[in-house]
């Protein structure tokens, strides 16, 4: 999902909001110069204060539902006509929003392939480690496909009006990331459950 947002967010600033290529790289840009500084400190205090399993949930949570947030940055710039620039609230909310998506992304990603490593013998981490990663390259080529989908459908299918057209594009994702985080705090809560059975 992560993936996807990555390449639904610069079709969004094109397509509903006009800006520039290089508007777009400006945007990631700061986003990267907050998300960088910060990813190791929140890794660490968060595995730190609550555990490596109670971190994936943090970074679960954290992560892609904070895009909900993104529609509700565009409220700042309601004076402006598309195809201008964004002020620079707008700009840099949208840069602290992704920036935090990011990071607590990160803190899944993170989080959670040090969990597979520790939830299976020595023996079999090749393995674990190789499925992992043929799950990721699988997202990471069905994420741009499903981006171009959602945002062309939002904003071209006629359906729905610009403004509630692009505030749908991030309410998917917000809904598909709430999902999936609580689907995720649900199926560590019974692996751990059964694991405390096992050794009981």
């Amino acid at each position: 999902l992560v993936f996807s947002i990555e390449e639904g967010f610069p079709l969004f600033c094109i397509g509903s909001l006009g800006l520039s290529e290089a508007k777009i790289g400006q945007i990631l840009a700061a986003s990267s110069l907050l998300y960088v500084p910060s990813q190791y400190w929140i890794y660490s205090f968060a595995v730190d204060r609550f555990g490596l399993y109670p971190s994936i949930s943090i970074g679960s949570f954290c992560s892609t539902p904070i895009v909900i947030l993104i529609p509700l940055a565009l409220t700042l710039d309601r004076h402006l006509s598309p195809h201008t620039t964004l002020s620079w609230p707008t700009f840099w909310s949208f840069a602290a929003i992704l920036a935090i998506m990011r990071t607590f992304g990160m803190v899944f990603f993170s989080s959670i392939t040090v969990g597979i490593n520790r939830s299976v013998p020595s023996e079999h981490r090749g393995t674990a480690n190789g499925l992992s990663t043929i799950g990721c390259s699988a997202a990471q080529g069905l994420g741009p496909i499903f981006a171009g989908l959602l945002v062309s459908f939002c904003l071209s299918s006629g359906l729905f009006s610009p403004s509630l057209g692009a505030t749908l594009i991030f309410v998917v994702y917000a809904a598909l990331g709430l999902f999936i985080a609580v689907l995720g705090l649900w199926l560590l809560g019974h692996n751990r459950q059964d694991i405390h059975e096992n050794k009981s």
